[in-house]
């Protein structure tokens, strides 16, 4: 901007001025860079001119509602889902608790490297992204995953591409082993012994049992997944479901940094074709409604000519492939 005026009060610079071209661009990145090394900045219009404070951070409080709703999700996770499991299979509370513990365990550390994998790129950048917000939750799991609120547009593709990717690559990458020990500890039993919900089998999960689990010992036997490969499990899903190519998804985000515009058109096919599955299971309605609450298309960020390093494109082709690794057309089914 080209500055008119310049005034100091207690702890704020106050500067005036006429915003040069592309400024609103401009902006977003220094109102970053400030917040990053401890100031705050905020402008005001006046009569064409923009009007800028400048002061330093107001000290951070306590993040009581992330820590809140995580404490939350513990018990949610820990305490009621092994309380409804006891209830509605005869159990003491106290052998369900122990039987479940292994699952929350190892469900939490994938959760956590999600989130803290956005968080963390966010930081790098100096994009103002808030903590985790665990959602607690009377559902399968126990918790209905966690959320980050971005405050800001993005200032570039760049910065939306590494903080998009950054979560479902980390979640990924503490499930595997998560994946491999539970299956090492699942266990062959006869189908006509088993009652509740098959769960659908990724590709991923595929692999790592050919290798971890010994033959099935006859025929008509199915596997009972130990608490530990069913949060690996849980954590595929949520991989999956986060990398779907809908506006503010990690998918959604990930497609339009290498996609730009025409991320629009792809999340309205996958749409569609989500939607066509209705056919044969009802478990993608609730998802295709959520997607149009959240809007398929993503928006823009200040300065879309920002290119894509090569090394980002192989990236963005790494995260395909551990979505087509997640993917699982139909996550749940009824056993006859």
């Amino acid at each position: 901007m080209d500055i008119d005026a310049v005034w100091s009060a207690r702890k704020m610079v106050v500067i005036r001025g006429q915003p040069k071209p592309g400024a609103a661009a401009t902006w977003i990145t220094l109102e970053q860079q400030a917040f990053s090394r401890g100031w705050q900045m905020r402008r005001e219009e006046v009569r064409g001119d923009w009007v800028v404070f400048v002061e330093p951070l107001r000290r951070r409080r306590f993040p009581w509602l992330a820590v809140t709703l995580f404490v939350l999700t513990v018990i949610t996770v820990t305490l009621l889902r092994p309380y409804t499991f006891a209830q509605a299979q005869g159990q003491t509370f106290w052998s369900a608790f122990r039987a479940e513990l292994p699952f929350a365990l190892t469900l939490f550390p994938i959760l956590l490297a999600h989130e803290f994998g956005h968080y963390i790129a966010a930081r790098y950048h100096g994009y103002p992204a808030s903590l985790p917000y665990f959602l607690p939750g009377f559902s399968l799991f126990g918790t209905f995953g966690a959320i980050i609120v971005a405050r800001y547009p993005f200032p570039d593709r760049r910065v939306l591409f590494d903080v998009a990717i950054a979560g479902p690559i980390a979640g990924f990458v503490v499930c595997i082993p998560v994946l491999w020990f539970g299956l090492m500890h699942s266990q062959w039993v006869d189908t006509q012994s088993t009652i509740g919900i098959a769960l659908g089998e990724p590709l991923i999960m595929q692999w790592i049992s050919q290798l971890v689990l010994p033959p099935a010992p006859g025929p008509d036997m199915d596997v009972v997944l130990h608490p530990a490969a069913f949060a690996g499990w849980a954590g595929l899903l949520v991989t999956m479901l986060n990398l779907m190519p809908f506006g503010q998804l990690d998918g959604g985000k990930t497609v339009y940094a290498l996609a730009g515009m025409r991320q629009k058109w792809i999340a309205i096919g996958a749409w569609f074709v989500l939607a066509l599955s209705l056919l044969i299971t009802p478990f993608w309605s609730l998802w295709l409604i959520l997607a149009l609450v959240f809007r398929l298309p993503h928006p823009p960020t200040l300065n879309d000519d920002e290119p894509l390093t090569r090394g980002r494109k192989i990236a963005g082709w790494l995260v395909m492939g551990i979505f087509v690794v997640s993917f699982m057309p139909f996550p749940f089914r009824n056993l006859p």
